[in-house]
Order: structure tokens, then sequence, then C-alpha cells
């Protein structure tokens, strides 16, 4: 039964279809983890299997509870042919595992390429919405000492909010060398990704540095 279904496994581990969507990828890493475990499962009752008749086909037969004729029979051309039929099994189960390694390493660095791609866009947006337009909108120093020192306080705040994005946005440029260099991921794709969240990023971060002297 096993050897009947190794073809359609290898198709099936091989033959992967790698989709765009994180949730459609994250279906298919399910799908993927499932196929392999449904083959280690016949694989490891053939195992069991197999080793129980070896073990009953190289137990020396007693003579005083069977006929003298099973006694003398020899069963190491059976053995030999169960241990045969294990490692031929051994080598494709071997192999499958080997294919279907190759399909989770593609759909596990494409779903790290669109999570990556996710979180780029969530810092871009917060940099546009919150960060770039605080900078953007708060251009006072203060007539009075008074405010001048409202308005310092207020920029404080604002660095200690956008110091959540800052490290993110970190974290990713060390994650787009990582992706980049498995080769699996688009890397002119992530570079030019990396290239403008850093551009945006290290702009940001000049505006937020002029404005906390200007404020100083």
């Amino acid at each position: 039964e096993y050897l009947a279904e190794v073809e359609k496994w290898k198709i099936a581990c091989e033959d992967i279809h790698v989709p765009d969507t994180i949730q459609e990828l994250e279906d298919a890493i399910s799908a993927h983890q499932s196929l392999i475990e449904s083959i280690t499962q016949a694989y490891t009752e053939l195992c069991a299997d197999g080793k129980t008749l070896l073990d009953t086909l190289q137990t020396p037969v007693s003579s005083g509870s069977h006929n003298s004729l099973t006694a003398k029979a020899d069963y190491t051309d059976g053995a030999s042919h169960v241990l045969d039929v294990v490692h031929e099994v051994f080598a494709h189960h071997r192999q499958l595992e080997q294919i279907w390694h190759k399909g989770k390493v593609k759909l596990h660095q494409r779903l790290g390429l669109r999570l990556f791609q996710q979180d780029v866009k969530q810092v871009l947006d917060w940099l546009a919405n919150h960060g770039e337009a605080f900078i953007s909108k708060n251009t006072a120093v203060g007539k009075s000492l008074q405010r001048a020192r409202a308005l310092k306080k207020s920029h404080e705040h604002f660095e200690n909010v956008a110091q959540n994005t800052i490290t993110n946005a970190d974290k990713l440029l060390v994650a787009a060398h990582e992706l980049a260099a498995t080769g699996e991921c688009a890397p002119h794709e992530i570079s030019s990704e990396a290239n403008t969240l850093e551009r945006r990023m290290h702009a940001f971060l000049e505006r937020v540095e002029c404005r906390r002297h200007l404020l100083d």
C-alpha cells in the first residue's frame, strides 16, 4: 500500500502551488504539513509491521509446539525479503522528505516575504499618516517660555510614541537582508522596498532631530 502511494506522494510534494496572499499561504502550509504527517504515519505503521514480521520470522521455531515440518522450516529467505522491502521503503521515504522539505522552504519564504511587505506597509502608513503629518503640522516654537516648554514636552511624547515604529523599521531592515539571501524571495523586490523604507525613515528621523534641536 505504501509503495503504491509513493508516486502520488512525490507528485503532491513536488507540484506545490505557491500562492500570493498571506491567508492562502498559511492554508497551503497547513495542507503541506498534513501531507507529510499522513506519509509519516503510513511509514511508521509499515516499519512497526515490518519489525514485528521480522521478529517472528527470525525466531527459532520450537519443536515442542509445532509439528516437525514447521519446526524444520527455514524462513531466512522470507526475512531477507521483508528486510529488502523495508530498505526500499526507507529510501523512498527519505526522498519524499527531501522533496517535501524543499516545498516547505518555498512556502515559508514566500510567507516571510508577504509578512515583510505587510509590515513595511504598516510602517510607511504610520509615517505618512502620523509621523510626518505631526512634524509638518507642528511648526510653532512658542512665543513664551511656558509655551515653548509645552511644545517641547509634546514633541518628547511624540518621540516616545514614534520609538516603537523606529524599532520595527530597524528589525525589518535586518529581516530584509536575511530574506534577500534566501534567493526564494525576489531579492530585487525586497531590496527596493527596504531602500524605500530606509530612505523614508532617515528623512523622518532628520526632521525629528531638527525639530527637537529647534525647540531646545
